[in-house]
């Protein structure tokens, strides 16, 4: 396995990094919505980001890949405005720092017709621009590199890193070696969780979501994909069976032709990840 440096320090957070697809195909509508795939993670992602800034000792970082117009990849962090060029943002930072701030309407209690409506302030960091295809293998590696980038010798986390991939389309070459190099990363917190996020379109099937196997899921790239992702700690278990979702023993952290309730669900994991103290030891996936 590759090691980080030791460290002289403990007590601190860790780092989340967001890997996200932009290929074109993310123009498709999501099921069970009226918005695009891109238009939803970057509404969910950028809600979280939101819930995130009053977390202490936590940096984020948001990639991305997708192809460019001379035919090449366009892989790299999607920080813009004042963070533009950085790799990783602490959560201290993000609130001064947002590219945009929308005003945006809001329904107050539950989303039906005559139901009292407030404008709210909605602050952006993330914008997504597609691109072509490129193999999923150089997000993963720039994600790689994102993990251990910077450490030293007085590196110290409390929790391993976690890393959030969100997919659309699904190409087996290359990539099981790329994401076996990132769950195989040791840091001081423990080998990285590495969870993916697979949203449904117009024609989705059935959503799979948390499985303890492959059984449910298509054969070729989506059982790949359960191999690929870390199973879930026990606290974010409990943190799902909270919300009455069905989770199973060794449920996988990942959700496949989701819709934007699993998404949003998804990411509520995110922030109990990040207020987490120090965690017990994960186990990757690509065991079982």
């Amino acid at each position: 396995m590759d090691q980080l440096p030791p460290t002289g320090k403990t007590g601190l957070g860790s780092r989340v990094v967001f890997l996200i697809d932009e290929s074109e195909s993310l123009r498709e509508c999501i099921a069970g919505g009226t918005k695009s795939k891109a238009e939803s993670i970057s509404t969910a992602l950028n809600s979280l980001l939101s819930q995130l800034v009053t977390v202490a000792d936590l940096e984020v970082a948001v990639a991305g890949y997708r192809g460019d117009s001379n035919g090449g990849g366009d892989v790299g962090c999607r920080w813009g405005g004042l963070l533009a060029g950085c790799r990783f943002v602490s959560t201290a930072a993000l609130a001064d720092a947002p590219l945009l701030v929308e005003n945006r309407v809001r329904r107050q209690g539950l989303p039906i017709p005559g139901a009292q409506e407030e404008t709210v302030q909605f602050p952006i960091w993330y914008v997504p621009q597609l691109g072509g295809s490129i193999l999923p293998v150089l997000g993963y590696a720039y994600c790689r590199h994102l993990v251990v980038a910077g450490t030293t010798p007085e590196t110290a986390w409390s929790k391993p890193p976690l890393v959030v991939s969100f997919v659309d389309e699904l190409v087996p070459e290359q990539v099981e070696m790329a994401v076996k190099r990132v769950l195989a990363l040791s840091s001081p917190g423990g080998p990285p969780l590495v969870f993916h996020v697979h949203l449904g379109g117009t024609s989705a099937g059935r959503a799979v979501l948390y499985p303890s196997s492959d059984l449910h899921l298509p054969p070729g790239p989506p059982s790949d994909l359960f191999r690929w992702s870390s199973v879930l700690p026990d606290y974010l278990v409990a943190s799902l069976r909270g919300t009455q979702a069905p989770v199973g023993v060794e449920a996988r952290g990942m959700i496949y032709n989701a819709s934007v309730a699993d998404l949003i669900r998804m990411l509520s994991l995110v922030k109990v990840y990040a207020q987490q103290g120090i965690l017990d030891a994960p186990r990757p996936g690509g065991q079982g």
